[in-house]
């Protein structure tokens, strides 16, 4: 994933999935994607109120990078990457998109954070985090889907899919979400 400056230093990990003999479970409820869970040396998610704070302050890049079962590495990087405070519930702020990933992630965009316990999304009649056991930016339902349950490889929406990458839904075995100030990106 040498493309752009995907590898060069400075990006902040947010979230990190990986393929590992015992996997962190992100069916979780809004404090833990609040405050974060995991850890760094397996899987985790940073937290919502460290995701505000590390957005609010200069713009942010955001760099997704993502293996397919067989091997296939793609990246999508956005230009700006905002997530608003607790009190509008972590809204989704994104930029424009590139990369070889493709753009699915834009379906979320200004969309407010979900979890099981706290439905944000626009279904109507599904609570989209509870159906997919997951926290995120839902809208009807997704079209990214970094949180879900971690899966090997197979045609299933209810794993970690980005339907850009693999439009029949097949899962993935690693993405990573890293986030960068504006003004130190090369791309």
């Amino acid at each position: 994933m040498d493309e752009k400056d995907g590898n060069a230093g400075g990006w902040t990990v947010v979230l990190l999935r990986r393929a590992l003999s015992t996997q962190v479970n992100f069916n979780r409820g809004w404090r833990d994607y609040r405050i974060g869970f995991g850890s760094p040396d397996t899987e985790y998610w940073i937290g919502n109120d460290v995701l505000h704070a590390l957005t609010n302050g200069a713009p942010q890049v955001l760099r997704v990078d993502m293996t397919d079962w067989d091997g296939e590495s793609r990246y999508q990087e956005y230009s700006s990457f905002h997530v608003a405070d607790r009190d509008h519930e972590y809204s989704l702020r994104l930029g424009t998109g590139s990369g070889t990933a493709g753009n699915a992630f834009k379906a979320h965009d200004n969309m407010r954070f979900s979890t099981p316990d706290r439905e944000n999304d626009t279904h109507s009649s599904t609570n989209c985090a509870a159906y997919y056991k997951s926290g995120f930016w839902f809208h009807k339902c997704h079209n990214v889907t970094p949180t879900g349950p971690f899966m090997s490889k197979q045609k299933n929406v209810m794993g970690m899919t980005w339907d850009s990458f693999h439009r029949d839904r097949y899962t993935l075995q690693n993405l990573t979400f890293k986030v960068k100030p504006a003004m130190c990106y090369r791309g």
